[in-house]
This record gives structure tokens, C-alpha cells and sequence, in this order.
């Protein structure tokens, strides 16, 4: 009996063909699988499994750059982009945490830009990640207008296993983990307890006190949970999860461009090393009650806290004790309600789902003045959060094997506003924002279903509501109004005895974007405002196969992406027919592996993105170099023990996540920068 395999990548690169693997006996459990099928929801259906090949390293983030028209992002800008648009914003110069263009679950429980930022989730014992591209209306979460990405933990199981694996690498790398699942009741109740953890010095060294692990991170992950099934089988079944994160070190780690110097030298040259310590737990539970004649019922509920700082040098250099602490305090609460039926030619659900959350940042430091001494600021901001949607959504069969899909959400959500800044001592400014929006989002498609071929159309509406954004060093607020547009999928799905293939094609738009300017009377980068003048539209094409064959397993993916801003004037530049930062034209992805149940094992990718830029008002500085990555992993397998070597980014390609452009302020170009070839080592002990 096997779990599914850790791979371990301090750096970014490997894919574990783990999705591909036969199965060892009955009680196997599933391997790391991509869930992306475009005709989304699925009402109580599984969806399609893409096994394409999955790395392991840092987290999620690894994952991405295997996905047509996917983007990994960085803790300076975003954390990921789908299709040109970003987590949090579109623009970029500024993030927001309650109102995001795309969604995170972590099997359940939501993630902030802060979250994905300071405790990263782990890729240990994660058995699916579901990808959904285009407006999200009828899942189990907020609305999000451009998709989502939600990991899916291994559930507990009714039988005994249990896997640990170590992994040690170049830069100081290493990552161990432990997953021990057992039967409490013969069953009816299984617990399932893991905890990973994983770390790298990331290559970036501080020229003033010659520390060569100033980008140095560690991340820990505690997980444990309780399935109980009442009578024994899967009509009824409840999931009870607990998980405890821990971060700690300089997630941002940038590198900078200083005079004389390459930003791939990997230096920066400042009198303060930042640190980004974080705390986070979350409890989720879930209910799914199947009944008579096709009905079904499920919950899910999640409780999520974060406790996070951010010490960082203000001045970008060593000359000044300048220096700012961001906090942000998290509380989300949220609840999913969902009840269908499965008939014969006619299917549909409906749902609810409410949200009351409380962020609380607070920015505080010494600088924004005179040299050299700076002035002391403090600014708080805290935002308290409601949100409330119903919605319905059904598929009727037409005839021929022609379904007619639809449904409508009805999305209601207020936010409340107060922030207030000091400087040295005195008040500067105090506001309170309130804004509340309320919008009905439908959703209209059609689809043919063979037996081995389904294709269809859906258009759907795309909107993100609006909010108030703060001016830190003023303590003043402003609201803006919602971003709406549309959005028009194209889909079809082969599947074959040995080859399985996905074509997607869309077209977005987008009126009234949320734009960041600078406020009057603010500092550049740090007070940012949000107006409603943007204008945009978005295209592409995804192509992704699988072929898997006894012990050979191969899979490919491919996208091309086109994004445009039609009307967009940021500060005071017109940047019309300007594509989007963080979204590459082209990407692609191929992977190959052998994987028997036993003996020698091998592995192999390679992943290339097309050339993008980072920031959109310095194209030509935050360019972002085009990129070929290798990686390979290749060991012998014994009954209970794997042993391997590993290698990612083999070709030593020299390329950045992320740049920023800050010289406009005083600091120089910085750059949050892949990392160089990683060669390692790796064990795993099965039972």
C-alpha cells in the first residue's frame, strides 16, 4: 500500500509523474492528480482527472508553470496568474485581501494574497488540485470572476498505511515529511495525521554584513483528520480537518540590481535582513448525505485565522535606519450549503454561501522625511467584511446527446472601512469607508456528450465587486466601484483507451477596471487609490494531453494568451494596447516517465514560458526573461523504499518570478529571481 510520493524541489522544476502510476494493490491510495475540465460545476459529479505530471519544491506555486496559460507569481507582485489575470489585482502595484479576481481553497479553507504569501501551501499529501478557468459562480466559495485553484487533501481511509520521506539539495535545501492513516472503527471512523516541513537559503547574499542566507525561508505544516462515515458506507460522510502553518524567514528575498552589478549576481546591500514571521490555523468541516432517487446534500464550513508581520528595510540600502513593520491579522468564517439531484436528463443544484471575516493591518516604521533621521508613522486600517450569495444551476437534456446548462447567482457583499495615521506623534488623517454592491451574475451554455467525445459553449458574467482603498501614510480611504464584463468559453474533451485530450478556447472582457493611482499628497508606492477607468480584454487557446500505457506515462500542455488593456491611463500615462504584466504569450509543458512498481524508475521535464513583464508602468526594467527548465528525477524502487536522485532547472537558466521598479522613489530595480541548478538527494520509507 502506497501514499502518493513526495517530491521534493527546493527548486522549482520537478514533475513527479505520480498522477501516472499504476496501482499496487486495491487499496492504493490516488495519486497527485490536475482536476481542470472547463465544463464546470459538476453537480456532485467527480471531475476528470488530468494527470499531468506534478513537481514538488515550493509549494502550490510549482505546480503552475505545468498549466497552459498559468503563471507563477512572487510574494513582491502576486501570487499567481490564470489566463492575465492576477490573484489579487490585474495591475499589480497594489494587492487587495478581501476582494480577489481569482480564488485559493486550501481543501476548503480560503487563502489570502497574505497567506499564499507567509505560509505558502505545501504540496505533502495532497492528492488532487482542481483548476477552474473562467467566472466562478456555483462552487463552494466566494464568486471570483477569472477562476480558481483548490487543493484537495488526502482523506482519510479505512484501512493502515503510512509514508515518511527526506530529501536534502544544494543552497541548504531540504524538506521531510510523515503521513500515518489508520481505521479507529472498522468503517465507520479513520484519522489521518501529517505534517511536512521544508526549507532553502534561496541564493541571495547581503553585501553589508556578508550573509548568504538573507532570502533564507522555512516552512512547517501540521495536518489532522477525522472521517466518519454513520452507517458504514459513502451515502453519508463527514470530514473534520485541523491544520496548523508556521513561516518563517524572508519569503521575498529579492535581489538587487545595484550599480555595476547584474540583478542575477543575487546581492542586495542593506543594513537589515527582513523577516516575515506567520502563524496560521484553520478548521474546515464537511457533510455530503447522499439520498433516494438521485438527491444529495453537502456542507462545508471553515474557520481560518492569520497572524502575520513583515520587518523590512525602508531605504533599500545601508545608508539609513530606515525601516517598516506590516501586520496582518486575518479572521475568516465561512459557510457553503449546497442541495441536488441527479435524474435522468435533467440535473441541478442550488446553494448558499456566506462569509463574515476581519482584516487588521497596521504599517508602522520610521522614514518618509527628512534624511537622515526619518519621522515616525504609524497607520492602521481595519475592514470588516459580509458577504451572501444564493444561486442555482442545471443541466437539461435536449435530445441527441445535446444538454442545455445554465444558472443564475445572486451576489450581495459590504464592506466597512476605518483607517487613521500618525506621524511623528501627530494625527494625520482619519476615514471610514462603507460600500455594499449587489449583483445577479448569469451563466448560459450548451454541450454535446458522446460517449468519448463532449464539446460545448457557455458564456458567463464576470464581475468582482467594489471596496474601499486606503491611503496608509494619509489614514484617509476611497471607495471604488465594481469591474463587470463577460467572459465565453469553447471546450472539448477526447477520451481515449490510451490518450486523453483537453482543447479550450475564451474570450474576456472587462469594463470598469479597478486602476491604482497615486493619492494627493501621498508617497509613490506606498499610498495607492483605485479608480474605475479601465478597459481590457483577454484571449487564448489551451491544448493538454495524456497518454499513459503499462508502466509509461507522458503528458503535454500548451497555451497561447493574448491580453490587452482597450483604455487605461495610470498615472497620468496612457498605457492603451499595453498586454498585461505576469502574462506570457506562449507557455508550455512536457513531461515523460517510468514508473514500475518496482526496480528502476525514471522521470523527465521541461517547461518553457515566453518572455512577460512584471510592472506595468516599467515595461522595460521589470522585463522578464523567456525560460527553459529541466528537471529529472531517476532511483530505484524496492517493495517499501524509494531512493532517487533529482535535479531541477538542469540547463542553469538564469530568469526572474518577479521585478519591481522602485527607482522612482530612491530604491534601485529588485527582482525575486528563480533558483539556479539544484541537484539533491531523496528516501522514502512506506509501511
Amino acid at each position: 500500500m502506497t501514499l502518493p510520493d513526495l517530491r521534493i524541489l527546493p527548486a522549482s522544476g520537478l514533475l513527479a509523474l505520480s498522477s501516472l502510476a499504476p496501482a499496487e494493490t486495491p487499496h492504493e491510495m490516488d495519486d497527485l492528480v490536475v482536476s481542470s475540465r472547463a465544463d464546470h460545476p459538476t453537480l456532485g459529479r467527480k471531475e476528470g482527472d488530468f494527470a499531468l505530471p506534478l513537481p514538488g519544491g515550493r509549494g502550490f506555486q510549482d505546480v503552475l508553470p505545468l498549466l497552459p496559460n498559468v503563471q507563477q507569481g512572487s510574494p513582491s507582485s502576486t501570487a499567481f496568474t490564470m489566463r492575465g489575470l492576477g490573484q489579487d489585482n490585474v495591475i499589480f502595484l497594489l494587492g487587495t485581501q478581501s476582494n480577489t479576481l481569482l480564488n485559493f481553497s486550501d481543501g476548503g479553507a480560503p487563502q489570502t494574497a497574505s497567506s499564499l504569501t507567509s505560509v505558502t501551501p505545501l504540496m505533502w499529501d495532497i492528492g488532487e488540485v482542481r483548476v477552474t478557468r473562467g467566472p466562478v459562480l456555483f462552487g463552494r466559495g466566494v464568486n471570483a470572476a477569472g477562476g480558481e485553484i483548490r487543493l484537495e487533501p488526502n482523506a482519510p481511509q479505512f484501512f493502515h498505511e503510512g509514508k515518511a520521506t527526506v530529501e536534502l539539495a544544494d543552497y541548504g535545501s531540504w524538506r521531510v515529511g510523515l503521513t500515518e492513516n489508520m481505521e479507529l472503527i472498522p468503517e465507520k471512523l479513520a484519522l489521518r495525521v501529517s505534517a511536512a516541513s521544508e526549507g532553502t537559503h534561496n541564493a541571495v547574499t547581503n553585501l553589508y554584513d556578508g550573509n548568504e542566507r538573507f532570502a533564507e525561508t522555512r516552512r512547517e505544516n501540521f495536518r489532522g483528520q477525522l472521517r466518519w462515515r454513520p452507517a458504514g458506507n459513502e451515502q453519508s460522510v463527514f470530514d473534520l480537518r485541523v491544520d496548523l502553518d508556521r513561516g518563517r524567514g524572508n519569503f521575498f528575498g529579492q535581489a538587487y540590481q545595484l550599480p555595476g552589478r547584474d540583478i542575477f549576481d543575487r546581492v542586495v546591500n542593506v543594513n537589515d535582513t527582513a523577516t516575515l514571521p506567520a502563524d496560521r490555523h484553520a478548521f474546515v468541516l464537511r457533510g455530503r448525505v447522499e439520498l433516494d432517487d438521485g438527491w444529495w446534500v453537502e456542507s462545508e464550513s471553515s474557520y481560518s485565522k492569520l497572524d502575520g508581520t513583515h520587518f523590512n528595510d525602508f531605504d533599500g540600502s545601508p545608508l539609513l535606519d530606515w525601516f517598516y513593520v506590516y501586520t496582518a491579522d486575518e479572521t475568516r468564517l465561512t459557510e457553503s450549503l449546497r442541495v441536488g439531484r441527479e435524474g435522468e436528463g435533467f440535473r441541478w443544484l442550488a446553494g448558499i454561501y456566506a462569509e463574515a471575516a476581519e482584516y487588521e493591518f497596521s504599517f508602522k516604521g520610521r522614514g518618509l522625511g527628512p534624511v537622515p533621521a526619518g519621522r515616525r508613522f504609524e497607520s492602521v486600517t481595519t475592514e470588516e467584511i459580509g458577504i451572501a450569495a444564493a444561486y442555482g444551476h442545471g443541466e437539461l437534456e435536449l435530445g441527441r446527446d445535446i444538454w442545455l446548462t445554465g444558472g443564475l447567482r445572486l451576489d450581495h457583499q459590504s464592506r466597512d472601512q476605518v483607517s487613521a495615521a500618525q506621524i511623528s506623534g501627530a494625527l494625520r488623517g482619519r476615514d471610514e469607508v462603507d460600500v455594499s454592491s449587489t449583483e445577479w451574475l448569469p451563466e448560459l451554455g450548451l454541450e454535446w456528450r458522446g460517449d468519448a467525445l463532449t464539446t460545448g459553449a457557455k458564456i458567463s458574467r464576470a464581475y468582482r465587486p467594489g471596496g474601499a482603498a486606503v491611503a496608509p501614510s494619509l489614514g484617509t480611504s476611497q471607495a471604488y466601484g465594481p469591474e463587470r464584463g463577460w467572459e465565453l468559453n469553447l471546450f472539448a474533451e477526447h477520451q481515449g483507451e490510451h490518450l486523453r485530450s483537453t482543447v479550450r478556447a475564451f474570450h474576456a472582457w472587462m469594463d470598469g477596471q479597478q486602476v491604482p493611482y497615486v493619492a494627493p499628497g501621498g508617497f509613490p508606492v506606498v499610498d495607492s487609490f483605485i479608480t474605475n477607468s479601465g478597459k481590457s480584454q483577454r484571449a487564448g487557446v489551451e491544448v493538454e494531453m495524456e497518454w499513459r500505457k503499462g508502466n509509461f506515462a507522458a503528458g503535454a500542455s500548451a497555451g497561447y494568451l493574448h491580453t490587452e488593456f482597450d483604455e487605461l491611463v495610470v498615472n497620468g500615462v496612457n498605457r492603451s494596447g499595453q498586454a498585461f504584466p505576469l502574462a506570457p504569450e506562449w507557455n508550455a509543458a512536457l513531461g515523460i516517465g517510468w514508473r514500475p512498481a518496482t526496480g528502476w524508475f525514471g522521470e523527465m521535464t521541461v517547461q518553457w514560458a515566453d518572455t512577460s513583464y512584471a510592472q506595468i508602468d516599467s515595461t522595460a526594467a521589470t522585463k522578464l526573461e523567456a525560460r527553459t527548465l529541466l528537471s529529472a528525477r531517476t532511483g530505484y524502487r524496492w517493495q517499501q523504499v524509494d531512493a532517487y536522485v533529482f535535479g531541477s532547472n538542469l540547463l542553469d537558466e538564469e530568469y526572474a518570478l518577479s521585478k519591481n521598479d522602485y527607482t522612482a522613489v530612491g530604491l534601485p530595480v529588485s527582482g525575486k529571481l528563480g533558483m539556479p541548478c539544484v541537484i539533491g538527494t531523496g528516501v522514502t520509507i512506506k509501511w
